[in-house]
């Protein structure tokens, strides 16, 4: 066993030597602070976890305000109606990150933000930012700022910033559909006719494997279905098959 010693002189110059750690003591100290560090980050990565969670509920709350104030005002969800389009995905929020050179992009509004800004699903696709539901809903308020989701896109792990979507006609089910296919998402009966897709939806996604979606109403897919993440959906209309 190697024990360090540490040498010193007294008051009359002679050498003297004191014990210090073993080897094993200083292995026993290193692990300790090793286990400790562990436990912070891992303890720094929950909070941080919860709070951005705790931002994307509130971007969704605030959006779903002001879609259900148009909605008592028109009795109808805001819909764009650009020619040959069958669905837009909106990026619910503002001044996101500027998409990058050469960025393409589907189901985007015409009227695309300029600068172009976007969004990302948790497929890592990109949805450029609309100046036209900013506009349409701006009568009822401002759409909450996207600038304290900015570090919540997370590549590879595809987490996704709050969307509204809208579908023209029930010939087109969409992703939603799919959705439920794999997932099990429930829809409601009317007149002994299960409603089989969401005409307007808001998608958006927690970090992590949550036990809620955080909002009434909202459904989440198949625990870990999408990297572990917890992906929700509100449905606001329906059609049936």
């Amino acid at each position: 066993m190697h024990t360090l010693f540490h040498h010193t002189r007294n008051k009359h110059g002679k050498k003297t030597s004191s014990r210090g750690f073993t080897i094993v003591e200083l292995l026993v100290v290193i692990i300790v602070i090793a286990i400790l560090a562990a436990m912070t980050v891992v303890a720094y990565n929950g909070i941080q976890a919860r709070a951005l969670n705790t931002k994307v509920l509130s971007s969704v709350n605030g959006s779903l305000k002001l879609l259900n104030l148009y909605y008592a005002e028109y009795s109808a969800w805001p819909q764009e109606a650009p020619p040959g389009k069958q669905a837009i995905e909106y990026c619910l929020g503002k001044d996101y990150a500027l998409a990058s050179a050469g960025a393409t992009s589907t189901y985007d509004s015409p009227t695309v933000r300029t600068p172009r800004r976007w969004c990302f699903d948790y497929g890592s696709s990109g949805r450029f930012e609309s100046d036209w539901l900013t506009t349409t809903l701006g009568k009822y308020g401002t759409l909450p700022g996207s600038t304290t989701l900015q570090d919540y896109y997370d590549t590879p792990a595809g987490v996704m910033y709050p969307k509204y979507a809208p579908i023209y006609g029930v010939s087109y089910p969409g992703f939603v559909l799919m959705w439920a296919n794999i997932a099990g998402l429930t829809y409601p009966v009317v007149n002994g006719v299960t409603q089989n897709g969401s005409a307007h939806y808001i998608t958006y996604a927690l970090k992590g494997d949550v036990a809620s979606c955080g909002i009434t109403n909202a459904q989440r897919l198949i625990p870990g279905t999408y990297d572990g993440n917890t992906v929700c959906i509100i449905m606001l209309e329906f059609f049936g098959a």
